[in-house]
């Protein structure tokens, strides 16, 4: 409705302003008559700001006081009778000229119009909570003033017999129209700001909310509009001092946000990829924080054209920052989790890892000794030792007989086993260490306890570690062997001796 009632206005006001160019050649009031109006037009504004100033001040403590009743009553009889005056005037400036059928009815139309969006709004307004009692008289003073204007101008566009209707109207009408479209677009605009102060005090009704939620979903339909309109009108004459203040506090906000953030992600990839969730929560929020950003450029472009920004869109503003901060904190914590993740998602490989080359042992087993050493290569060792041992224990192997030629050799020949064991014994001592060397060596390079970068390198690491173990452990479970057949091999010539010793 206010965009056709727009469309409308815009045509007739420029049909209203050819026809005047047309109606100010022909005929023009006097210079006394127009000064006349212009001075009340000047003091009508004047009182009309003060007024609203000081309307805003008492709404918001507890209403208009009587003395501010009383002064507006006393200037509503001012004006009716500077009105009736005037109309009288106007009346005699009438039966000079006249104006055209066209001009006559899409008056007529724009009246109607206006009357029915006026009982509208007054119903609406009556089924709310109520508006204050200072509100109540500045609409009965304005309908009242423009019912006046309307009779105006309708005794004005009636043409006196003989009278032409192609001559115009005279210049008069047309400054009285100018005032009237000046006074009743500052009046919506300080009603418009009068009725949102009203709503916060006193609350409106469910059906003053469900006009509201209409309303809002118009507004945002306009705004969309509006942008486009604000771009090329802003291209054409440029913005404001405030908008660009506004603009520039709202980059440098912006600009500290994204530094901040380009830091806070450059220390997020270090640690690890961010998951597909802060992904989507990113995009969610950059496309919220795009829409806003229409939003508050289109907002603030209505506002620098009004006196300054309303205590709704301090609000707005403020309750965008709180979100703004608990999203930050969220995203920061969530950015905590995500390194954390990926820590323990390399714990997990690794004791996968070392799971593949000892299966018989579980996960939390590892994990648990894992958690201790912080060493893949110690937790191998905790393995092989048999400090770390599975939950069911695995059965030892059966002892090496003893072959049963060695209790029937001669003494030559344990003399020569003899030999020939020690010899063996000192091979597996020198290969063992060199395993034992070798295996330093390896874990001196490696540093002991460090994870490499990549998955397969820390296989091979662990397979070279495997085979060079075993052989380790081979080595001594020779020397060992050995060292047992050297000491049955020992204990079986002592038998022999002491056998001998009574026969001989």
């Amino acid at each position: 409705m206010w965009q056709v009632h727009a469309i409308h206005h815009t045509r007739y006001t420029r049909a209203h302003d050819a026809h005047a160019t047309r109606a100010t050649r022909a005929a023009g009031a006097s210079q006394l008559d127009v000064t006349m109006w212009q001075v009340h037009a000047i003091h009508h504004t004047r009182y009309t700001r003060a007024h609203d100033a000081h309307a805003t001040r008492a709404t918001r403590a507890a209403g208009a006081s009587q003395l501010d009743v009383t002064m507006w009553q006393v200037h509503a009889i001012h004006h009716t009778r500077y009105t009736r005056a005037h109309d009288a005037r106007a009346t005699r400036a009438t039966r000079a000229a006249g104006v055209s059928q066209l001009d006559v009815t899409m008056w007529q139309v724009h009246a109607i119009h206006h009357t029915r969006y006026t009982r509208a709004h007054a119903t609406r307004a009556t089924r709310a909570a109520g508006a204050s009692q200072l509100d109540v008289t500045m609409w009965q003073v304005h309908a009242i003033h423009h019912t006046r204007c309307n009779s105006h101008d309708a005794h004005a566009t009636r043409p006196p017999p003989g009278a032409t209707r192609a001559v115009g109207a005279s210049q008069l009408d047309v400054t009285m129209w100018q005032v009237h479209a000046i006074h009743h677009t500052r009046y919506t605009r300080s009603h418009d700001a009068h009725a949102t102060r009203a709503t916060r005090a006193a609350g409106a009704s469910q059906l003053d909310v469900t006009m509201w939620q209409v309303h809002a979903i118009h507004h945002t339909r306009y705004t969309r509009a509006h942008d486009a309109h604000a771009t090329r009108a802003t291209r054409a004459a440029g913005a404001s001092q405030l908008y660009v203040t506004m603009w520039q506090v709202h980059a440098i906000h912006h600009t500290r946000y994204t530094h901040a953030h380009d830091a806070h992600a450059t220390r997020a990839t270090r640690a690890a990829d961010a998951s597909q969730l802060d992904v989507t929560m990113w995009q969610v929020h950059a496309i919220h924080h795009t829409r806003y950003t229409r939003a508050h450029d289109a907002h603030a472009t209505r506002a620098t054209r009004d006196v300054g920004a309303s205590q709704l869109y301090v609000t707005m503003w403020q309750v965008h920052a709180i979100h703004h901060t608990c999203y930050t904190r969220a995203h920061d914590a969530h950015a905590t989790r995500a390194t954390r993740a990926a820590g323990a998602s390399q714990l997990y490989v690794t004791m996968w890892q070392v799971q593949q080359v000892f299966p018989q042992f579980t996960l939390s087993a590892l994990a648990r000794d894992l958690a201790q050493t912080l060493s893949p290569d110690l937790t191998v060792d905790n393995i092989l030792g048999g400090r770390l041992l599975p939950r069911q224990h695995l059965e030892e192997p059966p002892t090496v007989p003893l072959p049963e030629t060695v209790t029937n050799v001669s003494s030559d020949t344990t003399s020569t086993n003899t030999s020939s064991t020690s010899s063996d014994s000192r091979n597996a001592s020198s290969s063992s260490a060199e395993l034992t060397a070798e295996h330093e060596e390896l874990m001196g390079e490696r540093g002991g306890v460090q994870f490499c970068s990549s998955a397969a390198e820390r296989e091979a690491a662990l397979q070279r570690r495997k085979r060079h173990l075993l052989a380790a452990a081979r080595a001594r479970y020779l020397q060992q062997h050995q060292h047992n057949l050297h000491q049955q091999q020992h204990q079986h010539n002592l038998h022999q001796q002491q056998h001998q010793q009574p026969r001989s």
